[in-house]
């Protein structure tokens, strides 16, 4: 009886990695069997779980995203595709992702788990799988994996949907690169950018964690991307740069980083 759905797709991963597909995206649906009580029934919840290795986009795509490689947000994106289709919502708000308390998380590599929760109930889990997990399947590269209860998502309530009216002026993108201590989990940089609520920004993207030459030993580079925009006006330079600028500040008060030039 399978306690996980995890194991059976690194075994097809590795399967295809074998035979010259080293770019795999799979997912599984099934029940697993948790043992609660001895002596008791054990539960036989619904499990959702998929992983992803290789580049993000397969070879037959412009030269433009050739050699971009999946990562954690990738998975992150199906979860938040899946509740948003299925317009769900917790007890008492939104589902969330947070970054777990006890690092590391059972198969995940330490910094490069999030969990997804229901107020301070978990109804799932996403990371990277750490490389003593990796080696015992024989896979040499990146995996990521994430795993969705179905049975505790079945019962949650459904929200109506909420349109927005398109946009009517233009965004501003500017981009962030902190060099950071290597123990620092670049969700909790992303996490405290959407969490400070600074007006008009519109959206925050994890795009690159860099560790090695010219960073110096025991740090890391985490570059994130932030969309401004006002629904009311254009914005001109002059305020996306306090904007900006107070963003950048925080995390470096925070996380005890320096900006990159």
């Amino acid at each position: 009886m399978r306690t996980m759905l995890l194991p059976g797709l690194l075994e097809n991963l590795r399967h295809n990695i074998n035979r010259q597909k080293p770019d795999v995206s799979l997912f599984e649906i099934g029940k697993v069997f948790i043992q609660s009580e001895e002596g008791v029934q054990p539960l036989e919840p619904t499990k959702f779980c998929s992983v992803m290795t290789g580049q993000r986009y397969p070879e037959s795509t412009p030269l433009y995203f050739s050699g971009l490689q999946t990562d954690i947000f990738d998975l992150k994106g199906v979860a938040q595709t899946l509740i948003e289709t299925l317009a769900l919502a917790g007890d008492t708000g939104d589902i969330t992702f947070q970054i777990p308390e006890n690092e590391p998380q059972p198969f995940c590599e330490p910094g490069f788990s999030l969990l997804m929760m229901n107020d301070t109930s978990p109804v799932g889990m996403l990371g990277k799988i750490d490389g003593n997990t990796l080696k015992e399947f024989g896979i040499k590269q990146d995996v990521y994996f994430l795993e969705m209860d179905l049975t505790i998502l079945n019962e949650l309530k459904s929200v109506d949907k909420e349109f927005k009216p398109l946009p009517r002026y233009p965004w501003v993108k500017r981009d962030i690169a902190l060099i950071v201590p290597e123990h620092v989990a670049a969700g909790a940089l992303l996490q405290t950018v959407r969490e400070m609520n600074v007006d008009n920004v519109e959206n925050v993207e994890l795009f690159d964690i860099y560790k090695g030459k010219p960073v110096e030993e025991g740090m890391k580079s985490v570059a994130l991307s932030v969309t401004y925009r006002s629904p009311e006006q254009t914005l001109d330079d002059e305020t996306v740069d306090i904007l900006h600028d107070k963003i950048v500040n925080t995390l470096m008060s925070l996380f005890g980083g320096r900006y990159r030039e």
